[in-house]
């Protein structure tokens, strides 16, 4: 062997590594685990059904990307519901307001993609609601808000009179009727989707709502209707709305032991 043959083997050598992150890279599946927090929120509100909760996203062999995560709920009786992350909230802290009282801030992320990395865990208050929901609220709502809007146009009186119209009237009805949350157990499991080949390794958790709860979010209907008729008063001049206190309700969340 000669030595343009040597410089060669040595020049071909010092791409092997290179090569083989590559191939890596390319053919690694990342793998993704999710912590939950052993406590789960759950809520009624304009948006309709709500499921909060704080999950730990592990991310083992290389980075990935998550595009979309679901959390299937059966309840004890086999109703099931698909509530999807819809966004997340980020605590930065807490500021005192002019009363002295503390107000905190939090940042908001619309549910777009999330990068996990092999470096370390993220933590994420992730935000879910149920896309079914809101597809069939949505043609309800913007009936009332035509109405209004032709009221404005032709009315002096459109404030009561969109208040007091069926179709204000069949908007709250529809949040109602769609109040599904009841007493019993429910079964979660999580659903991830990413733009590339992923492994997730599915887990059963549970939560349990007893009839106190029930009874609590079932008030938040009542607070639906005041806030769409705190909406349309706000075109009263000078008028000054009232604050709507939310019902929630946190619930233990475990893995279950099936």
């Amino acid at each position: 062997m000669n030595a343009t043959e040597i410089v060669a083997y040595i020049g071909a050598a010092a791409w092997v590594p290179q090569i083989i992150t590559w191939i890596y890279k390319k053919f690694v599946i990342p793998k993704i685990t999710i912590i939950p927090n052993k406590e789960v929120q759950i809520g009624y509100t304009t948006f309709g059904p709500i499921l909060n909760l704080t999950l730990a996203f592990n991310c083992e062999l290389k980075d990935a990307i998550i595009d979309k995560i679901d959390i299937n709920i059966i309840h004890e009786d086999g109703s099931t519901h698909i509530l999807t992350w819809q966004g997340m909230e980020e605590s930065l802290g807490e500021l005192s307001n002019h009363l002295g009282q503390s107000v905190v801030q939090k940042k908001y992320q619309p549910a777009i993609a999330l990068k996990v990395s092999v470096l370390s865990l993220i933590e994420k208050f992730v935000l879910f609601q149920e896309k079914k929901f809101h597809d069939s609220q949505l043609p309800i709502f913007n009936k009332l808000y035509s109405h209004f809007l032709y009221l404005k146009e032709t009315n002096d009186d459109f404030v009561d009179k969109s208040i007091s119209s069926k179709e204000f009237h069949d908007l709250i009805d529809y949040y109602r009727t769609q109040f599904w949350w009841k007493c019993g157990t429910y079964t979660a499991e999580f659903k991830l989707s990413s733009p590339k080949r992923i492994k997730f390794d599915t887990c059963l958790f549970t939560f349990k709502l007893e009839q106190h709860h029930i009874d609590s979010l079932q008030k938040n209907i009542d607070n639906i209707r005041l806030n769409y008729e705190e909406t349309i008063k706000t075109n009263i001049p000078d008028y000054e709305s009232q604050q709507i206190n939310w019902s929630w309700q946190n619930v233990s969340f475990t893995k279950s032991s099936t």
